[in-house]
């Protein structure tokens, strides 16, 4: 993965090494954005595919749950899914199948093991991912798991690929961006960050991912609002 993890649950498995602290630092960032009224849902996504967006869903979910918070991650990208693979959970029903009535949404919420953190897999792949995810159902959706649980992380497809991120982002309360530190990524990290503009997305912050490992452990996390 991008994010250059040999455990990708590094939070849970290796809670006292250096990428492990730097989500911890990311949650604590969350925690304070605003102060007056908390963040419960979010997307994370990022400017191009591989960059390891569902290594930080999946860590930043756990390092919330540890808290003694009720956590429910769901995995939107109906094209790629990779989410289940991390926590090694089966994919035989998930997010589609409930959008498309085949399945209850008690049948495709997921225990994984950890404490408070439940999880929704993508399930069956659909011929229209964007038009499943812009459905009225889906929103309603996320509106439940908004009052139902107290964080919601959304795995989405990168920005430019594909218009899923745009579409979920405005029904959550803000947007993480994954980017890629290298100077050659800078376009289409610009791009991304226009593309959710436009669509009056809340870009939190950016995570900064593939600094070297001599700078500042395995990545380097930058967080702040526009």
């Amino acid at each position: 993965m991008s994010l250059k993890l040999k455990d990708p649950l590094i939070v849970k498995n290796d809670p006292r090494s250096t990428a492990a602290e730097a989500f911890r630092a990311l949650r604590t960032n969350i925690q304070f954005m605003n102060p007056d009224q908390s963040l419960k849902s979010i997307v994370i996504t990022s400017a191009c595919p591989c960059e390891g967006k569902t290594t930080l869903v999946a860590n930043l979910a756990i390092s919330i749950a540890q808290l003694g918070k009720k956590v429910i991650c769901v995995d939107t990208d109906l094209r790629k899914s990779a989410l289940h693979k991390v926590f090694n959970i089966l994919n035989m029903k998930g997010l589609t199948d409930y959008l498309m009535g085949m399945h209850s949404l008690g049948d495709v919420v997921q225990p994984t093991g950890i404490e408070g953190l439940s999880l929704i897999t993508s399930g069956s792949k659909p011929p229209n991912p964007s038009e499943v995810l812009s459905s009225q159902k889906m929103k309603a959706l996320m509106k439940q798991l908004s009052s139902e649980y107290d964080f919601v992380i959304y795995d989405s497809p990168p920005v430019i690929s594909v218009t899923d991120a745009v579409i979920l982002s405005s029904q959550t309360d803000g947007v993480i961006l994954l980017v890629d530190s290298r100077a050659s990524a800078r376009q289409a990290v610009v791009r991304a960050k226009q593309t959710l503009e436009l669509a009056n997305a809340k870009i939190l912050g950016v995570v900064l991912g593939k600094v070297s490992k001599e700078n500042r452990g395995y990545y380097y996390y930058y967080y702040g609002g526009q």
